[in-house]
């Protein structure tokens, strides 16, 4: 089990590196097949691939500090992309775009990492959680009251 811990931690965050990257290369061959400049179809991509980099990056640092409580910060990163990828699926689905093209896959699986990387912040929480509870527990357990 700890292994698949390990493993997840160290393989979710590359993996929505892979996948925003091939995001912008989707990005860039829409763009191409339109008339037109269309910056919106891979400026965004860009500035998640740079967020994503930034966190593997603070990942590693949090692993040389030992502190995982630092983790938690990514939270809400997590949430809101979690979130603005729902809605930009919700926004392909309207629009009745078919499975032939990439992008509502790509969106999908950018979903499903998202949605694991939360779960990881969420364990990460309950057992910082949890040891902080056996830690004041085991002091508590040792004292001897004062009259």
């Amino acid at each position: 089990m700890e292994l698949l811990k390990t493993l997840l931690y160290r393989l979710l965050p590359g993996s929505c590196l892979i996948n925003t990257a091939v995001q912008v290369v989707a990005g860039f061959l829409s763009d191409n097949l339109l008339s037109g400049l269309h910056l919106h179809l891979y400026i965004p991509h860009i500035a998640n691939v740079v967020g994503t980099v930034m966190a593997m990056i603070y990942y590693h640092s949090v692993e040389m500090w030992n502190s995982p409580r630092f983790l938690l910060l990514f939270m809400p990163y997590w949430l809101a992309s979690t979130i603005i990828e729902g809605m930009k699926a919700s926004n392909l689905n309207l629009r009745g775009l078919s499975h032939v093209y990439m992008r509502p896959h790509l969106t999908r699986t950018s979903i499903v990492v998202y949605c694991l990387l939360c779960v990881i912040e969420l364990d990460l929480l309950r057992q910082l959680v949890r040891s902080r509870h056996d830690a004041l527990s085991y002091c508590c357990s040792g004292c001897v009251a004062v009259q």
